[in-house]
């Protein structure tokens, strides 16, 4: 279980610069109300959901270190799993298997 999200954390805070920014409008088609704490999708950082994710991450290591030490009544982090970001992740390969085939004339995301 742990291996998977560590990866996913890496891979997310090494190529988070490389995904396209989804407009405003569009998260609000998405998601509707913005996350909590935030009155809008205009004021919410475009990497919420990597924030997010993160956090959900570094939950495991204290879900862990107190299983290391004897204490077993934690069963997952205390931050929820952040299910945005998959939603987040596909409509950005949308964005640029778009912006591809405008180029090439094909994507992978057809």
């Amino acid at each position: 279980l742990y291996t998977p999200i560590r990866r996913i954390s890496d891979v997310a805070y090494q190529s988070v610069d490389a995904l396209e920014p989804i407009p405003v409008d569009r998260l609000r088609e998405l998601f509707r109300e913005p996350p909590i704490g935030f009155r809008d999708w205009g004021f919410t950082p475009r990497g919420i959901f990597f924030s997010m994710w993160l956090a959900y991450r570094r939950g495991w290591d204290v879900v862990f270190a107190e299983w290391d030490a004897g204490d077993y009544s934690r069963v997952r982090p205390a931050a929820p799993f952040p299910v945005g970001l998959l939603y987040y992740v596909i409509e950005c390969q949308s964005i640029v298997g778009k912006g591809k085939k405008d180029l090439l004339g094909f994507s992978q995301m057809d």
